[in-house]
C-alpha cells in the first residue's frame, strides 16, 4: 500500500528582476497552495518554500499544508542578483537527502517541485545550467513532477 504523502517544494526567484512581477508571483504561489488544499483530502502534504536572490532563504521547511499561511509581500521582496542554478540544485539536494534518511514509509508518494522565475541567471557559483538539467531529468525519472511558473 502506498502512503498518501505529498511533498510540495517551491523555489521562488526573489531577485531584483522579479520586482515588477511581485503581485503575480505572490498570487501564483498562493494559487498552487490553495489548489493543494482543495485536493489534499486525507493526504498529508508537506510544504517547503525557498526564496532566493544571491542566497537562499527558507520560508517553510516541511510545514504541514494546513499550517501554511498565505504567501505575502512581507515574505517576498525582490532585490539583488539571481543565483537560479544554485537555488534549484541545492534545494533538490536538500529534499533528496531528507527522502533518503527518513523512514521508508514516510517518503512521499508524490513530490511536486515548483520553480517560479523569470529565467535570469547571473550569480550562481556552485552549479551550472547543465547541473540543473541533469538533476531535474534524474528526479523526473524517479517520479518527481516539475512545474515552471
Amino acid at each position: 500500500m502506498q502512503n498518501k504523502i505529498t511533498e510540495v517544494v517551491f523555489v521562488i526567484d526573489e531577485s531584483g528582476s522579479m520586482y515588477d512581477l511581485t503581485k503575480d508571483t505572490v498570487g501564483g504561489v498562493n494559487k498552487v497552495i490553495d489548489e493543494q488544499k482543495s485536493n489534499a483530502m486525507d493526504d498529508t502534504v508537506y510544504v517547503n518554500l525557498v526564496t532566493f536572490n544571491y542566497k537562499n532563504k527558507i520560508v517553510y521547511d516541511r510545514v504541514k499544508l494546513e499550517d501554511v499561511k498565505p504567501f505575502s509581500t512581507k515574505q517576498y521582496r525582490p532585490n539583488g542578483g539571481t543565483a537560479l542554478y544554485d537555488a534549484v540544485c541545492s534545494t533538490i539536494e536538500k529534499i533528496s537527502t531528507i527522502h533518503k534518511y527518513i523512514r521508508k514509509e514516510d517518503v512521499p508518494q508524490n513530490t511536486l517541485f515548483v520553480i517560479v522565475t523569470d529565467g535570469m541567471e547571473n550569480s550562481s557559483v556552485k552549479y551550472s545550467g547543465r547541473d540543473v538539467k541533469n538533476m531535474i531529468d534524474e528526479k523526473k525519472k524517479a517520479g518527481w513532477e516539475f512545474l515552471f511558473l
